[in-house]
């Protein structure tokens, strides 16, 4: 089995310069708790969840027309989405 087979939904994604606010929009309509923040050309730059728009924008003060990336976290750890679900497993015991 491959590691995509096993996602439950397609990622949901923003660009770095979508503000907070329409971040949370899209989490709200879209009904999940995280979004991969991408560059136009689809290369994943971030993450962005929905605690870190409660926390990291609060305790920064962010305004609510703040952009995403000023929030969102960058040590992303990925894998190729063929990646044989025994390969996902691995990644996420090394990377916990």
């Amino acid at each position: 089995m491959h590691a995509v087979e096993a996602a439950r939904k397609s990622p949901v994604t923003v660009t770095p310069d979508q503000t907070i606010t329409e971040a949370a929009d899209l989490m709200d309509r879209t009904a999940v708790g995280a979004l991969v923040v991408t560059e136009p050309d689809g290369r994943p730059v971030g993450i962005v969840t929905d605690r870190d728009l409660v926390v990291r924008a609060i305790a920064r003060r962010a305004g609510a027309d703040a952009r995403i990336d000023s929030v969102m976290s960058t040590d992303l750890v990925t894998l190729a989405p063929d990646a044989d679900l025994r390969d996902a497993l691995k990644v996420f015991e090394e990377h916990p």
